[in-house]
């Protein structure tokens, strides 16, 4: 499988903007992320990027980045270059690395097959391979610590933007009946079913697409993605979720939390809770 690198730089350096931008990119096909001293490498599978390499597609994703963040960071610049990588066994370079295991408030533990499980509610073993996340993220923690003050036992659940597959395995393993775990990258789709083996769980069905194309209802639907991606789905988290069931939501900084706010206020949806971590926001509504 061939691979693209595009080398990105920013002047001067701002994490938010480096995360945000690995997002943006994440939902467009970039399968890895590699943190360098003034940014990030981004892997893309060549014929995605060859579909994607237009004359102006770096520069206007960083435009809508920014967009998004608001004025305090128009004054950071960014350049980029593009190289072709030497085709080779990537799962084999990629599944070499692992990552430091994660510990949410004691009751759920997230590692990879190298570690060994301790003494908690729930053990979650990830196996990232190519698709983007191991869990590390403030957003991702906070959607777990949300999740943990919901009543998954015998529920239905949906998780919009699965990547590892964590918060279905996590969904799962606390007792949902069933878990739909939707990605729009195939990368992400073959690693949730392989992360769903790896745990012995039969629960969880997975399947390419976005949120428009989930069938159904369900007692809880999770989407860690995008502020600009939640606001435009929220007609269908809408739909999808049952009348006092709940949507938990994350992916967004504290500044933009009253954009989604507004828009899930517009179908029904009421604000329950809310975690803040980093100026990373994760929110939990009831559908009245």
């Amino acid at each position: 499988m061939r691979y693209t690198k595009i080398a990105i730089s920013f002047n001067p350096y701002v994490a938010e903007v480096s995360e945000v931008f690995q997002a943006l990119l994440g939902q467009n096909g970039f399968d890895v992320f590699e943190e360098t001293q003034n940014g990030f490498d981004g892997y893309v599978q060549t014929s995605i990027w060859d579909e994607l390499d237009k004359p102006n597609f770096i520069a206007d994703s960083f435009d809508e980045v920014l967009s998004l963040m608001g004025e305090k960071f128009n004054h950071v610049t960014m350049s980029y270059d593009v190289e072709n990588i030497e085709d080779q066994d990537w799962n084999s370079t990629w599944e070499s690395e692992s990552f430091s295991p994660i510990n949410v408030d004691d009751k759920v533990y997230i590692h990879s097959p190298m570690y060994e499980p301790i003494a908690v509610e729930t053990d979650v073993v990830v196996d990232p391979k190519l698709a983007f996340g191991s869990g590390h993220h403030e957003t991702t923690c906070m959607m777990v610590r949300n999740m943990l003050m919901c009543n998954l036992h015998g529920a239905r659940v949906a998780d919009i933007g699965c990547g590892t597959g964590i918060l279905a395995l996590v969904a799962a393993k606390r007792g949902a009946e069933s878990v739909v775990a939707v990605d729009i990258d195939e990368a992400s789709v073959e690693n949730t079913k392989h992360n769903a083996e790896l745990n012995h769980v039969d629960c969880i069905h997975v399947c390419q697409g976005m949120a428009e194309g989930v069938v159904g209802e369900f007692d809880l639907v999770l989407a860690n993605i995008m502020r600009n991606v939640l606001v435009h789905d929220m007609p269908d988290y809408a739909r999808m979720v049952k009348p006092n069931g709940k949507l938990v939501v994350s992916g967004f900084y504290s500044v933009d939390a009253q954009y989604v706010i507004a828009e899930a206020e517009k179908f029904g949806f009421v604000r329950e809770s809310q975690l803040c971590d980093n100026d990373w926001m994760s929110l939990v509504f009831v559908k009245k």
